[in-house]
């Protein structure tokens, strides 16, 4: 899909990435041998850009059950607006353009 920005090497055939190549070494110590009492540790070398901690984030928000993401959503390319014609603006009520959230 050609001239789609992020779709660009859509339909092509994979390839595998030889030269990514990022080295981790981790260890655990039991330290009374109970299995109750372990040191864990390790070191990494990532190169992948992380966003605010997303990847512990990410998983403790999952855990929770509540979830993450949109929960309320109004796109209107022509501006949302109000009950009255004007436009809507931070601050005002959600309850203003409710009426104009899909589905």
């Amino acid at each position: 899909m050609e001239g789609i920005k992020g779709l660009e090497n859509f339909g092509k055939e994979p390839k595998e990435d030889w030269n990514n190549w990022q080295p981790r070494l981790g260890f655990a110590y039991d330290v009374f041998g109970n299995g109750r009492d372990v040191v864990r540790g390790g070191w990494g070398v990532y190169r992948t850009w992380v966003y605010t901690n997303s990847n512990g984030l990410f998983a403790a928000i999952d855990a929770t059950g509540i979830g993450s993401g949109s929960i309320f959503n109004v796109d209107d390319a022509s501006g949302i607006r109000n009950p009255d014609g004007s436009f809507y603006r931070v601050g005002q009520p959600i309850s203003n353009i409710a009426s104009q959230k899909p589905g």
